[in-house]
């Protein structure tokens, strides 16, 4: 492993210095990399990939064993140890998923409040009503929040009726046309003048 962690560095660091860091020699490492590959080397490499495609395919939760087990099934001849320890070199770990556990205690030695509103949830008179009724109150009978009358304020109310009564002004005022200007003033308007 550590000649092949040279030889996959050996374009960045001096060779001579990564075999004096990784304390090998330098001609051993020369005689590694000019000797063929081992049929047992190339093996490893070969049950690499396949540990790998194994562990993804588990959505990374299978452990040593499981993944011994289907590469037995897929005809590989080789031991759980060995499988271990090439998941190991590999950095490959199973997820641990962490065990459900409840935390109520029901069985505690401490007085449970008393049920003082009593209520009861299963209402026979639910049951029958019939589908789809929808709300059977009556729209006067419903729930509306009150308005809340300020002095000079109008509500909402008064402000609807008001431009109601502005839209239909205009209105009338758009249909006379240039008669609008002769019409006599009402009373309300001479009132109001006599009144300045």
């Amino acid at each position: 492993m550590r000649y092949r962690a040279i030889q996959e560095h050996d374009r960045r660091y001096p060779i001579r210095l990564m075999c004096r860091a990784l304390a090998v020699s330098a001609a051993g490492y020369y005689a590694w990399r000019s000797r063929p590959e081992s049929p047992r080397s190339i093996y490893a490499r070969t049950l690499f990939s396949a540990i790998r495609v194994i562990h993804q395919e588990s959505r990374e939760t299978y452990d040593s064993p499981s993944i011994w087990n289907a590469l037995v099934k897929q005809g590989h001849r080789i031991g759980e140890h060995r499988v271990a320890r090439l998941m190991r070199q590999a950095g490959l770990r199973a997820k641990t998923v962490k065990k459900w556990r409840a935390t109520t205690q029901s069985q505690h030695p401490f007085p449970v409040a008393a049920n003082t509103l009593d209520r009861t949830f299963t209402d026979p008179s639910l049951k029958t009503r019939p589908r789809g009724a929808g709300n059977s109150m009556p729209p006067a009978a419903r729930f509306e929040p009150p308005v809340r009358q300020i002095p000079g304020v109008l509500s909402s109310q008064a402000n609807h009726a008001a431009g109601a009564h502005c839209s239909r002004s205009a209105t009338l005022q758009s249909s006379v046309g240039h008669h609008a200007a002769r019409r006599t003033p009402a009373r309300s308007d001479i009132r109001l003048e006599s009144a300045h």
